[in-house]
């Protein structure tokens, strides 16, 4: 027999007076994943993270965790009942304490409470640090002694409302995959939320893609890359554009790249939408296929390019760094992928 899930969320949907934030919001966390929500600012992501955290009424629906009730339409546990950490967008680290104060805050009764202090200081590589202050470490460091104060109750789960949004680029990179490192150390399940896909993609075994109130799809990465449900979630999840086709048979449209194959099975004469991300379209200079560059980021490794199609569709291709064509010039290109990805043409893209 399976094991309950940890955090189940079950038709949530939250209002902040009229206005419907989140609406029909259901999904599942098992023990020791790392779940994310993921979406552009304003979709409701946050308000799903505070209701689970019991700072948000829930207007419909129910949330529980290891089987428990936690919230439903007149029923609120309160918040440090639920026994859930939170991680907040500043850190709230406390100035006047020592990192091993700010970490040992919430268990200042606990018979073991230095232990699990110098436990934590250890995991998240602040042993020298455990007598500074605050102001006196760096963004990474603050951001590490906060993951550690809420982990010292040994929460059942784990909320972080973005986490790395306060750090430069390369910090966040790094810290997203040390933050996987110590919850997976420490099998502890977390959440957390975020509009930076390549942060969501580093940390997380789910992914919860959120768009104006409404989940549009909860998968892995892995899925939501290769199989997004929505021509949001396919739109979303590394860039690209669509093109306009008509399908012609089996597994095969018709488009201004010529005859294409799709990931699915079509009726004959079904207008489509495909989906071109950078990685379907290659450099050939050779080929009957052309694009007028538009513009061109070089990104090290390949250099980004956006083309107009021949008739007149955007699209973009990662090329080779050393890619040197001129903003304006007529470029060869050929299709790099053996299926691409539709929906009906009436789908909203």
């Amino acid at each position: 027999m399976s094991e309950p899930h940890l955090l189940k969320l079950h038709d949530v949907a939250c209002a902040y007076g009229d206005k419907a934030v989140v609406k029909n919001i259901s999904f599942n966390l098992n023990t020791g994943e790392i779940g994310c929500l993921l979406g552009p600012s304003g979709c409701g992501k946050t308000t799903v993270l505070r209701a689970i955290a019991g700072f948000e009424t829930l207007q419909q629906g129910s949330i529980h965790l290891e089987g428990a009730l936690l919230s439903r339409p007149g029923f609120c546990l309160a918040p440090e009942k639920r026994r859930i950490g939170m991680v907040f967008q500043d850190y709230a680290l406390f100035p006047h304490l020592t990192v091993a104060g700010n970490i040992g805050f919430g268990i200042r009764k606990h018979p073991k409470r230095a232990q699990i202090v110098g436990e934590l200081l250890e995991l998240v590589g602040l042993a020298r640090e455990a007598r500074r202050h605050p102001q006196e470490l760096s963004g990474g460091q603050q951001q590490r002694v906060a993951l550690a104060r809420a982990l010292a109750p040994n929460p059942q789960l784990l909320l972080l409302d973005e986490p790395f949004s306060n750090l430069d680029t390369e910090l966040r990179r790094r810290l997203a995959g040390e933050v996987r490192d110590i919850l997976k150390a420490r099998k502890t399940a977390a959440l957390l939320v975020t509009h930076d896909q390549d942060e969501a993609f580093a940390v997380s075994d789910q992914i919860g893609l959120i768009y104006q109130g409404h989940l549009e799809q909860w998968s892995t990465p892995q899925k939501l890359w290769q199989q997004p449900k929505t021509p949001f979630a396919a739109r979303f999840i590394g860039q690209g554009y669509f093109i306009v086709a008509t399908a012609t048979g089996t597994k095969q449209a018709q488009s201004e790249l010529g005859t294409v194959f799709t990931a699915q099975d079509w009726q004959t004469d079904t207008k489509l939408n495909l989906l071109l991300r950078p990685d379907s379209l290659q450099y050939a200079p050779d080929s009957s296929l052309h694009g007028e560059l538009l513009s061109k980021t070089f990104q090290g490794a390949g250099t980004l390019c956006r083309f107009r199609l021949a008739g007149g569709s955007l699209a973009l291709a990662l090329l080779p760094g050393c890619f040197e064509a001129a903003i304006g010039s007529t470029v060869g290109l050929s299709l790099n992928s053996q299926s691409l990805l539709a929906f009906p043409a009436t789908a909203e893209t």
